[in-house]
């Protein structure tokens, strides 16, 4: 590889490390120029955004762990409290999975696990889930379309974003359905 490839895939690390960990960042416009410039670096690109991602997720896990959950259990009524932190372990991969790739600031989702007490397993397995989905989404259509995805681009994010959120809703309203169903019969 190039110095200019390093470079740019370094760039998406520390752009990808940083919207995981503690300020969000958008990494797509980043990620389609990088592709459109260097295609052969698609699935490199793919692949250090993911690893980024889970790299940086565990500093946002571990500031909600030890700074926020604390400030923020004071300032909750303990039934609300009680019922966050349920919500969060009952649907909180799905619920990450789903932001690692909505326009909502990602490092807020990470601070809710930690300080929510959700097992950095489960955060981690719900970010290489929502943000390889995420780099795939972005990546492989600039791949395969190149220079004209970048016209449809800016009218087809909304409808991208909406899409996977409607499928990942959709996924779960199916396991969802089934576990009550499971329940019904026990």
């Amino acid at each position: 590889m190039a110095a200019a490839d390093w470079f740019g895939l370094l760039s998406v690390a520390v752009t990808a490390f940083v919207d995981a960990s503690v300020f969000p960042l958008s990494v797509q416009a980043l990620a389609v120029g990088l592709v459109l410039a260097y295609p052969h670096l698609a699935g490199w690109l793919i692949g250090v955004y993911v690893l980024a991602s889970l790299l940086g997720a565990p500093i946002g896990y571990c500031l909600g762990q030890k700074g926020v959950a604390h400030w923020l259990q004071r300032r909750t009524a303990p039934d609300r409290w009680h019922q966050a932190t349920e919500w969060m372990q009952r649907y909180g991969v799905f619920g990450i999975a789903l932001g690692s790739f909505s326009p909502f600031p990602f490092p807020a989702l990470t601070v809710a696990a930690g300080a929510l007490g959700l097992p950095l397993t489960r955060l981690l397995l719900a970010v290489a889930i929502g943000r390889g989905v995420k780099a795939a989404v972005f990546t492989l259509p600039t791949l395969y379309f190149g220079p004209a995805v970048l016209r449809e681009l800016k009218h087809a994010n909304l409808a991208v974003v909406g899409a996977v959120s409607v499928a990942f809703l959709g996924a779960f309203g199916v396991w969802w359905w089934k576990r009550v169903r499971q329940r019904q019969h026990h």
